[in-house]
């Protein structure tokens, strides 16, 4: 984003030299984006912008030196009804109770303005720089400005709006079965229906291919050694995901789940059976001392782990040998989900969670007031879902408390998956549910374009995938959802330095060299806006440091920092800082004489 520089126009030279007669303030006041195309001749006689489009208000100004300040202003598209290129840019000062164009500057290529709706919330920083004689003129930036309150109110109820309706898009899944998990393997997004013999395959999330994977029921699929690997009532194998091969079928019952970890392939299902394969190809069956149905497998901490049905669960070094844990005779009726993470195992055993250290040894953590269906990790909290609407989190995987319910609802609700990606929790259940929290205790309540049962949720590639009933597929780009979450927090911290009005303050402790005649300070936050005139009550030697007065707030850190100082139609500047104790220092290279007037403006950081 390229411009020319400003120049400045009649009207805004007049303006300044009224302000160094007269003894006033300049204040920059905002920021004008146009259409209008400029002669560089034409420009001195502007009064207005040519074509107009937007306005900002200029929300900090820096003096750099004795000639030239900084203003920086945000523009956004919220609010925006049609698109333009911006052309033309404008300055504006206050000037006898209004406003005066103060300087123009030309795009040197054009620059989009783009509408919200085409691309989503889209803003413009500009960082631009002025000419005027800042030694013998009080420069300042419009108070209300220090934080561009009118700016970003309609930005954040773009915001809101946007939010609630984030990009919630339901996809076609190339078939019309249930759908119960959603995995990510091998940079493919894959819906699974054990529901039937389906799966559909999609590398954004957002265009999806059916695709039939065996002649009977699957349960699971995985990825490893080149493969894509499914069980169910047959084991079946990919290298695409698509096109597949039956590598064997199960005679009784049915393989569940199945991972690919420490170089090899592991499954189990019903009745205690459990299978294992070093190239998804030939599998072997493993003997373990259950009869009990097994419904997970994991590998975690070089240990492997199988857990199902009684209370019963399974663990081995090698996934050949097999012994069983000791665990808390409370732990009922079935093990579901293991999960480890934050050095600790964590198993949803119904209405309770079971935790361990090694795996080995389990005990009985606190009681869920229903049935818990999944369990996932993030932002250093576990979070459960499961019937009744319950979500359930917990530091340590110990202790567990609710949190409140995002939904007006009855114990017939049930959340059925949950996961967390980029900084939010989601989590989808039993008539088109979809609830999200920042940090797994405060909820929202999405708007989903299903009613239906949406059964699993996945996320990879800053999308979230959500599976449900009827083949139905629900997409949500999280990337623009991140986006607007940051920037409404932004502006969160933005409004809230605003809850309270800034109060000048007139330092008092003098130390006997001068008198303050006008101006002072505000704090916001740990910003310090400092505007004061001071008379002088001695002289000053040049080249020596002087204490002025003490009593500003101390600086970040307990450091100095520089601040802005000129002497009022002196002819030469003077150098200032605010030191460790909060006392203004200042030197000049020549003698102020008693009786000299010096304007300190400036803005730095307290503590």
């Amino acid at each position: 984003m390229k411009f020319n520089d400003f120049i400045i126009t009649d009207i805004g030279f007049s303006n300044v030299n009224a302000a160094v007669i007269n003894e006033k303030d300049i204040t920059f006041k905002k920021l004008v984006t146009g259409t209008g195309s400029w002669e560089v001749s034409e420009i001195p006689g502007a009064k207005e912008l040519k074509e107009p489009k937007q306005e900002i208000l200029i929300s900090k100004v820096e003096i750099l030196d004795d000639k030239t300040v900084r203003c920086l202003a945000t523009i956004s598209n919220a609010g925006l009804t049609e698109s333009y290129c911006i052309k033309e840019v404008g300055v504006y000062i206050e000037s006898d109770g209004g406003e005066t164009l103060y300087s123009i500057s030309t795009a040197k290529d054009e620059i989009e303005m783009p509408l919200e709706l085409e691309v989503g919330m889209y803003q413009i920083n500009f960082n631009f720089y002025q000419k005027i004689s800042t030694g013998d003129i009080n420069i300042r930036v419009a108070n209300e400005a220090y934080v561009s309150t009118e700016d970003f109110e309609p930005v954040s109820k773009a915001v809101d709006e946007m939010i609630d309706n984030v990009n919630i898009d339901q996809r076609d899944s190339g078939c019309d079965y249930i759908f119960s998990q959603i995995k990510f393997l091998n940079d493919n997004f894959i819906a699974i229906s054990n529901s039937g013999r389906w799966a559909s395959i999609s590398t954004n999330g957002e265009n999806w291919e059916g695709t039939i994977v065996s002649g009977k029921y699957i349960y699971d699929i995985t990825y490893g050694a080149g493969l894509y690997v499914s069980v169910g009532q047959e084991i079946m194998t990919s290298s695409d995901g698509k096109e597949w091969t039956k590598r064997g079928t199960i005679s009784e019952g049915s393989l569940l789940k199945v991972i690919y970890e420490n170089n090899r392939f592991l499954a189990v299902g019903d009745w205690g059976l459990m299978m294992s394969s070093l190239d998804g190809i030939v599998w072997e069956t493993i003997q373990v001392p259950t009869g009990e149905n097994l419904r997970e497998v994991i590998y975690e901490k070089q240990l492997y782990l199988a857990a199902g049905n009684k209370n019963t669960i399974l663990y081995s070094l090698d996934g050949i040998q097999w012994s069983v844990a000791e665990t808390d005779p409370n732990l009922k009726p079935n093990v579901g989900k293991i999960i480890y993470k934050n050095n600790i195992f964590v198993a949803l055993c119904g209405d309770y969670a079971g935790y361990s250290e090694d795996g080995i040894h389990w005990s009985i953590a606190s009681e869920f007031r229903a049935r818990m269906n999944d369990i996932c990790f993030g932002n250093g909290l576990f979070v459960a879902c499961g019937a009744a609407g319950a979500i359930y989190t917990s530091q340590d995987g110990k202790t567990w408390n609710e949190s409140p319910y995002p939904y007006p609802h009855t114990d017939s609700d049930y959340f059925y998956e949950i996961t967390y990606g980029n900084e939010i929790f989601i989590t989808v259940g039993s008539q088109g549910k979809i609830a999200t929290s920042p940090d797994g205790i405060n909820w929202i309540q999405r708007i989903a374009p299903y009613n239906g049962y949406l059964n699993c949720v996945g996320y990879a590639k800053n999308i979230f995938v959500i599976g449900g009933n009827e083949g139905k597929l629900i997409t949500c780009d999280h990337s623009k959802y991140k986006k607007m979450e940051d920037m409404k927090q932004q502006i969160s911290e933005l409004n809230s330095a605003l809850v309270d009005t800034p109060v000048w303050v007139v330092p008092t402790q003098m130390n006997g060299r001068c008198s303050i005649t006008g101006g002072g300070y505000y704090t916001r936050g740990k910003k310090v806006c400092v505007q004061l005139t001071i008379t002088t009550l001695v002289d000053l030697t040049g080249g020596d440091y002087r204490t002025m007065f003490a009593g500003l707030p101390i600086a970040d850190g307990n450091r100095s920092v520089a601040i802005s100082c000129a002497i009022f139609n002196a002819g030469f500047a003077i150098s200032g800082y605010i030191n460790s104790a909060g006392a203004l220092c200042i030197n000049a290279p020549n003698t102020i004489t008693k009786g000299s007037e010096i304007i300190i403006t400036g803005n730095y950081y307290s503590a």
